[in-house]
């Protein structure tokens, strides 16, 4: 192998790399955000049956 093919052969390895880094960050990425407004969603639930308290009932 000469040089020329060793350096084309390394520079494609190093894109798909990076093309497949972005693929799989902004998909992490994605779902992570999706997590927290889940999460930021759920904290202010104020439907729940279990929950009995009564502010100021006098019980």
């Amino acid at each position: 192998m000469s040089t020329s093919e060793l350096i084309l052969i390394i520079t494609l390895f190093i894109i798909s790399g990076l093309s497949l880094y972005k693929k799989y960050s902004k998909k992490k990425h994605s779902e992570i955000d999706s997590d927290k407004h889940d999460q930021s969603s759920s904290l202010f639930k104020s439907d729940s049956s279990d929950d009995n308290y009564e502010p100021y009932s006098g019980k």
